[in-house]
């Protein structure tokens, strides 16, 4: 099956319903690369609450949260999904990139079970690219992914900060 082509979204807050859509179908799985946590796209109640019917829908539901710089990510007022993913610890985990991986992966990427795709190339941008169904991208952006998740360490500062 051939990937959809993407819709063009522009501003904060056309991306922000356009995570809550992704994380409203998902099944399994939602990976979130984010710079920061950009409380424009992932602040709202309505994201943490969608995330929070995916993680509650089943054991094997999960969520896997990359970001880039965690010090900014605690500043950025994403306390509704912070607070959700310490209370799941089995089903969520928070993880961020290494030194040498920053530089490259500055993008802002929500992937729904490796087939809907959400992303922003840059944290200052206000253009982003939505793809509802897309299992071809999707393949590749989750290869990648994991395999910077591979290369992550846990997010200690947002863990031992109790946020």
């Amino acid at each position: 099956m051939a990937d959809s082509p993407p819709q063009v979204l522009e501003g904060s807050a056309a991306f922000a319903e356009a995570a809550i859509g992704l994380a409203e179908a998902a099944v399994r799985e939602l990976c979130l690369l984010s710079y920061a946590l950009d409380s424009r796209c992932y602040g709202g109640a309505g994201f943490a609450e969608a995330v929070k019917r995916l993680l509650l829908s089943s054991e094997r539901s999960r969520l896997r949260i990359l970001v880039n710089q965690p010090r900014d990510a605690l500043q950025g007022g994403c306390a509704h999904l912070l607070q959700l993913a310490h209370r799941v610890p089995s089903r969520a985990e928070i993880r961020e990139l290494t030194e040498e991986t920053q530089q490259e992966w500055r993008c802002e990427r929500l992937l729904a079970d490796a087939r809907g795709l959400l992303e922003r190339r840059a944290p200052e941008s206000l253009a982003a690219q939505l793809w509802s169904e897309a299992p071809l991208e999707g393949r590749r952006m989750q290869k990648e992914f994991d395999k910077l998740w591979e290369q992550s360490t846990p997010a200690s500062e947002l863990r031992r900060l109790g946020v």
